[in-house]
């Protein structure tokens, strides 16, 4: 009995001192949060290197906005550790990183790279280590610098032809005709579906509302292209849709948006059969009422509630809704009806004889002599000192004597008829 004490006693002991010691080293190594242990900037033959170090396995997102200065690079399910504030390096075409942390379901490290020069950035991924290669900047500047002299100009079509050889495929006018939104860069590696839609928010501007259906991993590299593109790709991989309402974008399941639209098809549906019935009598004025009606029916405006009549004698239609829809009937109809565009042509008649102009004339003559002056001014014969002679039959004839020219007249357009007929 002694000796099972001893025993008890002795495991008793030994289990508290297993236990003690699993305490100490869970004390010296507090669990090993993930995070970041290492940002380094390395010059490596004709490129530079940046080295981004985690004490565990690293899943990443690579964005690269339509900013060529700048570098996105968000690490998931890790802590920035001792890299909280901004540094500045300005080398190898890297001028500073900004670190950021991001709350929400999953800690997430974003990481903001400032580049000197634009460069190309290709991601190698080697478990717990992130190594972004960029092309050297120098080699640009040199190349920009002895930039050869512009050649000739080729004729339009030629030119034409060199333009269309040398076009990227992302430049095609179908893409750019369809997809409006801004043009980035992404690079994901085991990514997160949250993830990636809340950086396509932060780029788009919209709020993105998801299911919470949508769940799963996505990796993929696109360059150059659209935002909205590159959302639709991702839609398509997972068998999601997406709804608009103004500035915000919702992301569910295609079927969980079919159903939803049933649903709310039949909500309409049962509101509909619930509204009072209504009968409305619409006169049309210029219209034909049976192409109205038939406009009507073909536009399938009506409800299942609703029917359509006309009435020829009296050129109205006879429509029976709910009380709701007659607002839009009549819109409708007062578009419909109006008169159709005439066209007014008048035509008058002039009567010409060939004896008209004969019928007019005219005979004018003067004669004025100031007092005391020796000059006169006449067509027709003087009769006395400073005075206009009378126009009489027989100086109007012919008469020449006493004037100062043949021509008794100023004026002599006669008429040819005779005296008293409407022109002598």
């Amino acid at each position: 009995m002694i000796k099972l004490k001893k025993i008890f006693l002795f495991l008793f002991i030994l289990i508290m001192l297993c236990i003690s010691g699993n305490t100490a080293e869970s004390e010296e190594q507090p669990g090993k949060n993930p995070e970041i242990t290492g940002i380094n900037i390395k010059e490596v033959d004709s490129s530079s290197e940046i080295w981004i170090e985690s004490n565990s396995l690293i899943t990443y997102t690579l964005y690269k906005p339509s900013d060529p200065y700048k570098v996105v690079v968000e690490l998931f399910d890790v802590g920035l550790g001792r890299f909280k504030e901004k540094m500045v390096f300005d080398k190898g075409g890297v001028m500073e990183i900004i670190p950021s942390e991001i709350d929400g379901a999953v800690r997430t490290a974003r990481l903001e790279i400032a580049l000197s020069v634009p460069a190309e950035i290709k991601p190698v991924h080697k478990e717990n280590l992130l190594i972004l290669t960029l092309s050297k900047p120098e080699p640009m500047a040199a190349e920009m610098q002895e930039t050869p002299p512009a050649p000739p100009q080729q004729p339009a079509a030629e030119k034409n032809e060199k333009t269309t050889g040398e076009t990227k495929p992302e430049a095609a006018p179908v893409v750019s005709g369809k997809y409006a939104g801004e043009k980035i860069s992404l690079d994901f590696q085991e990514a997160d579906l949250l993830h990636i839609f809340r950086l396509l928010a932060d780029v788009s501007g919209y709020n993105i509302v998801v299911h919470p259906e949508v769940k799963g991993k996505f990796s993929m590299r696109l360059l150059n292209v659209p935002w909205d593109q590159a959302l639709e790709i991702i839609l398509r991989n997972y068998g999601l849709s997406k709804i608009a309402e103004g500035r915000i974008i919702r992301i569910a399941p295609t079927a969980v948006l079919s159903r939803e639209g049933e649903e709310i098809a039949k909500a309409k549906e049962a509101e509909i059969k619930s509204g009072d019935i209504e009968t409305r009598i619409y006169p049309i004025n210029y219209a034909d009422v049976d192409k109205v009606k038939s406009t009507i029916e073909t536009a399938k405006v009506l409800t299942s509630m609703g029917f359509i009549s006309t009435d020829r004698r009296t050129s109205s239609i006879i429509i029976k809704d709910i009380k709701e829809k007659h607002k839009e009937y009549e819109g409708l109809i007062k578009s419909l009806d109006i008169p159709t565009p005439q066209v007014s042509i008048e035509a008058r008649i002039v009567e010409v004889t060939t004896s008209f102009t004969k019928e007019l004339g005219v005979q004018w003559g003067a004669l004025w002599r100031p007092a005391g002056s020796r000059t006169t001014i006449s067509g027709l014969p003087a009769t006395g000192s400073g005075s206009i002679s009378n126009l009489t039959g027989s100086n109007i004839s012919g008469n020449t004597s006493g004037y100062p020219s043949s021509n008794p007249l100023m004026v002599n357009l006669p008429a040819a008829v005779t005296s008293g007929a409407g022109g002598a």
